[in-house]
């Protein structure tokens, strides 16, 4: 495996969003913040599920945790989530979405900015190369990984939030995420002196494999994680193409990858290319290719099509 693309994915620029680039000082200005603010305010109501609490609630959190003395990085990230927002015309859904957060404190909203982010700013563009598309679904297990640290049992909720704050800039830079360092306000709450928090105890965990456990009281819970392993990449990448449309609504997202642009690719690739005339050819499926006509087509490729794809783009040594 090549370890120093787990930290420094050289592809993470083809969908990494620079958050200086995007929002200027000039757009964090007062006067800039509060337009912002009072476009989402006007649109707030056109909303179905619009009541006056929850403009009474978002109002709360501008106060609070955005115009209200935020970090220069927290007032970006709400201009940058905004400014997506408005301009799909979408800016009272913003607003909504903000103000179900009304309980929770800035690292909470910094985290729920986190999710946002997933979901509608480190998104893809068509025409990027199918190796940044392979990272791209990489990222993702790497991030569902840290969420699998958020503690579910009850009353852990601070815990949860703080931990998982504390966990991601811990982990920004061992694990190449894109974004920008920002200093919890709480990190005491997120117990990060903890054996699980520790940076070293969640890489071994990450390439290793190992459980992860919680207790509070009387309640404990625990899950495996499987080692980082070439065939855990592979998996990830079979996965992504075999996600169902329901799976995507619920996950608010395009797919990273498709079978068409798999398919779109071979002819590129002279080995991949004789392989699959050879395996059609015969009718005869190979170490790269099935032939069998009841399988779906996502099941045309086998592993060893992934592994040598991962091998091309940098992802594996050779030998693995």
């Amino acid at each position: 495996m090549n370890y120093a693309f787990i930290a420094a994915d050289p592809y993470l620029q083809y969908y990494n969003r620079n958050l200086d680039q995007d929002v200027s000082n000039e757009d964090i200005s007062q006067a800039s913040l509060e337009q912002a603010v009072e476009v989402v305010r006007v649109a707030l109501p056109q909303q179905e599920a619009y009541i006056p609490a929850l403009g009474n609630d978002f109002d709360s959190i501008m106060q609070t945790h955005i115009e209200g003395g935020a970090s220069r990085i927290i007032q970006k990230r709400f201009i940058r989530l905004y400014q997506h927002f408005s301009s799909a015309q979408e800016a009272g859904k913003f607003g909504l979405l903000l103000a179900q957060n009304i309980a929770r404190c800035r690292d909470g909203i910094s985290d729920y900015f986190t999710q946002l982010e997933k979901q509608y700013i480190y998104q893809i563009e068509e025409d990027i190369p199918l190796e940044a598309r392979f990272g791209r679904v990489l990222l993702d297990y790497k991030d569902r990984f840290l969420d699998d640290f958020r503690n579910p049992l009850i009353g852990s909720h601070e815990e949860a939030t703080e931990g998982q704050v504390l966990l991601r800039e811990r982990m920004r830079l061992p694990l190449g995420f894109p974004g920008n360092f920002l200093n919890p306000l709480y990190p005491s709450m997120g117990r990060g002196m903890a054996e699980m928090y520790k940076p070293e105890k969640v890489i071994e965990v990450f390439l290793d494999g190992g459980y992860i456990s919680f207790e509070r009281g009387e309640q404990s819970t625990s899950s495996y994680m499987w080692p980082y392993s070439p065939s855990k990449m592979v998996y990830c990448l079979q996965d992504e193409i075999n996600l169902s449309s329901q799976d995507l609504r619920c996950l608010g997202r395009e797919r990273f990858i498709t079978y068409e642009q798999l398919s779109h690719y071979i002819p590129q690739d002279p080995f991949l290319e004789a392989e699959f005339e050879r395996a059609f050819d015969e009718m005869e499926e190979n170490d790269y290719f099935n032939t069998d006509a009841s399988q779906a087509e996502e099941q045309l490729y086998k592993p060893r099509f992934y592994e040598y794809l991962l091998r091309k783009f940098g992802y594996l040594l050779g030998g693995e």
